[in-house]
């Protein structure tokens, strides 16, 4: 029988997370989220403005210029793991809450989503150029517990990064939640609402990293994102990901699009804007290769899809 949960029960938090303190907004403006299993509104959630996303640039701007980027890298990672351990200690509570908030199984929440964020935020400490990076979401958040999250918070915060977080405003609550757990004050400061555009043109955020939605939105981030000053951008954009399955493979399958070569399913693959992932099936280790070579995507898995271990490059 599944369990069935009162949403209001796991609301925690609703304001916005600046400098370590939760405030409303200075507009005093919010908008509702539901549950969407039952359509019952779970909260009333502060929406940021221009003048919060000021507040949390000055905030985050200020602390970039403090411990956190100059503190040994070493000692980022204890702190980093710290919390790791706090985020393993409140998974169940962490995967119920995301069950009410957007309506994923708990099982689902807790492996995918929590587990690999305890992971990732256990590293293996690098020090590289420091930034102050805002990280926009805009669909991301409607599958993963907070945006891309192993890809993102925990590598970042390592490399000794400040972070102002926008949220989407379909399913906030959880990284307010995870939020909470985040005790440096000035790291980390998350803004939920719709004022992404205006964070992305701030002068004083130097990279805007994993916006995830459509391509649409995607160019209008990219313009964006260059009015005051030249930034770095990272965009997870349309997901049209080809799975190639070789026929030598066993068992049943489902052909969306059928081939005869190798170089015409790499062509194929290659006929789209798009080139987040890939996969390939097969029992050959050369087929593999030509094939994760030839296609034109961020990341290629061979005989898996979407597993990705912890150390791979961020």
């Amino acid at each position: 029988m599944p369990r069935r949960f009162s949403s209001q029960v796991f609301v925690k938090q609703t304001n916005l997370l600046i400098n370590g303190q939760f405030v409303p907004s200075i507009s005093g403006k919010t908008f509702k989220t539901y549950n969407p299993a039952t359509e019952e509104k779970i909260a009333d959630v502060a929406e940021a403005g221009s003048s919060d996303i000021d507040a949390a640039v000055a905030v985050a701007r200020a602390a970039f210029k403090g411990s956190w980027r100059t503190l040994p890298a070493a000692d980022r990672g204890r702190l980093l793991n710290k919390l790791a351990d706090l985020f393993e200690e409140k998974i169940d509570e962490l995967a119920v809450f995301k069950a009410v908030d957007n309506g994923k199984p708990c099982a689902e929440a807790k492996g995918a989503d929590f587990g690999p964020l305890c992971s990732r935020l256990t590293v293996t400490m690098l020090d590289g150029p420091k930034r102050f990076v805002a990280l926009l979401s805009r669909s991301q958040d409607l599958h993963c517990a907070i945006p891309s999250p192993s890809l993102s918070l925990g590598p970042a915060l390592a490399a000794g990064n400040i972070i102002v977080l926008k949220l989407g405003e379909q399913t906030p609550l959880s990284a307010l939640r995870v939020g909470e757990l985040i005790v440096e004050a000035g790291v980390v400061n998350i803004v939920p609402g719709v004022a992404g555009p205006y964070l992305a043109q701030h002068p004083n955020v130097d990279k805007v990293a994993f916006f995830t939605g459509s391509t649409e939105v995607g160019y209008q981030i990219m313009r964006e994102s260059h009015v005051n000053n030249i930034k770095r951008v990272t965009l997870e954009l349309g997901g049209k990901s080809a799975n190639i399955i070789l026929e030598e493979i066993f068992g049943p399958v489902m052909s969306v699009f059928k081939f005869k070569t190798i170089d015409q399913v790499i062509e194929r693959a290659n006929d789209s804007v798009y080139g987040l992932r890939a996969g390939v099936v097969t029992k050959s280790i050369d087929n593999a290769i030509k094939i994760s070579n030839g296609i034109q995507t961020g990341t290629a898995y061979g005989n898996g899809y979407s597993v990705c271990e912890r150390l791979r490059r961020f």
